[in-house]
């Protein structure tokens, strides 16, 4: 396949994976207005799964553009800027995990309880996890403005 043509898939998979990302966060974010109905807890979880797989995506077609993409890696490696990028991608991950974790043990307190319903200052927190998600998952864009722009 042409180095183009190769590079240009890995392109597409990776913006596909951020609007995905972006699409299931901005679902979390609406699902956990209110208090989570037992419904919505159950589509939380499955969500979340979306979550992770659109993280796989953006790192697998992050990873192939890095190798086999035009620039080369060099230009990646080399570049503090990308590894800003990269730290903030892994630190929305992190603060991606309480709120999967909260989403399975809500889970698996609704099936032993169908009554259940999160505490108030459990849902607040899961909230300004979810936000400092969305906060680091805009600087991303940012970052690649400025290393697309030749800054080192």
């Amino acid at each position: 396949m042409p180095p183009m043509i190769t590079d240009a898939l890995f392109a597409l998979v990776h913006f596909l994976g951020i609007g995905a990302l972006v699409a299931v966060l901005a679902m979390q974010t609406v699902l956990l207005r209110d208090a989570p109905t037992p419904a919505a807890i159950e589509r939380l979880n499955k969500i979340d799964m979306g979550l992770g797989l659109a993280a796989v995506a953006i790192l697998v077609a992050g990873a192939g553009r890095v190798v086999w993409g035009l620039k080369g890696a060099d230009y990646y490696m080399g570049n503090p800027v990308f590894w800003v990028k990269i730290a903030l991608f892994f630190a929305a991950g992190l603060a991606s995990v309480p709120p999967t974790l909260a989403f399975i043990a809500w889970r698996k307190s609704l099936k032993a309880n169908g009554g259940f319903r999160p505490k108030p200052e459990a849902l607040a927190r899961i909230r300004t996890f979810i936000k400092l998600e969305w906060l680091l998952l805009v600087l991303i864009p940012l970052a690649a403005v400025l290393m697309a722009r030749g800054l080192p």
